[in-house]
């Protein structure tokens, strides 16, 4: 993950995220990556705005739109609550 992984976590991640298909380079799942603007705000923003190496994998983490959710506003905190929920054997 961290020799081949990291720069696509880099460019899909952050405030300054790549999230135009022609301006990527990891063009899969593009639009997955991009989260319509709140209050009716047309302008796509990045979805993920961290990541962290897990083992061999390399997680995405999101922020979450609804204020409901759990550490919506912070997306290390929704990493670390999806890991936590995870059972490695």
């Amino acid at each position: 993950a961290k020799s081949s992984g990291t720069f696509y976590a880099e460019e899909a991640t952050g405030e300054d995220a790549i999230i135009k298909k022609s301006d990527a380079t990891w063009k899969e799942g593009i639009k997955d990556r991009m989260t319509s603007g709140a209050f009716g705000n047309k302008k796509n923003t990045p979805k993920y705005l961290d990541y962290v190496i897990f083992g061999n994998m390399i997680v995405l983490c999101p922020i979450e739109i609804s204020s409901s959710e759990i550490g919506a506003s912070d997306p290390m905190e929704n990493c670390r609550n999806m890991l936590s929920k995870l059972s490695i054997d």
